[in-house]
């Protein structure tokens, strides 16, 4: 009986744990050339999850006046635009630009407790960007 006793607690004990464990990272990322026209809309599957981040990073870009617009969306159709009167960022490497180290990175993020819709939802406008890539982590 102590055996089966021991073992349920066990498994108590992994069940209260994991989804306690910490999440994990996803990166991807869209080169300006490959963006046809003056902008990009992309949808990301997202299911409600706490304690979530997204790091747009944008260093490698040729110029600082591309504009992302970020959101949500339920139907892959249109954007809600976070509440943040600075929707859309102008993505400026003299307001987000930090040095680390002798590194210097130009990052902007987001984060939420929980994010409430299906799916994330940015819109990248190139402006006179010509060159670089926007990388994207998911930090879940």
């Amino acid at each position: 009986m102590k055996k089966l006793f021991g073992l349920f607690v066990l498994m108590l004990t992994f069940a209260v744990a994991y989804p306690q464990t910490v999440g994990y990272q996803v990166t991807d990322s869209i080169a300006i050339t490959d963006i046809t026209g003056t902008d990009t809309t992309l949808f990301i599957p997202f299911r409600s999850e706490f304690g979530s981040s997204i790091t747009f990073d944008f260093t490698n870009f040729d110029a600082w006046d591309a504009i992302l617009s970020f959101g949500y969306s339920t139907d892959k159709v249109g954007i809600t635009t976070i509440d943040d009167n600075r929707n859309p960022f102008t993505l400026d490497s003299a307001v987000y630009a930090q040095a680390i180290n002798g590194t210097t990175k130009c990052r902007i993020a987001f984060e939420s407790d929980k994010w409430g819709f299906k799916y994330i939802a940015f819109k990248l406008t190139k402006t006179t960007v010509s060159t670089g890539t926007l990388i994207w982590t998911w930090n879940r």
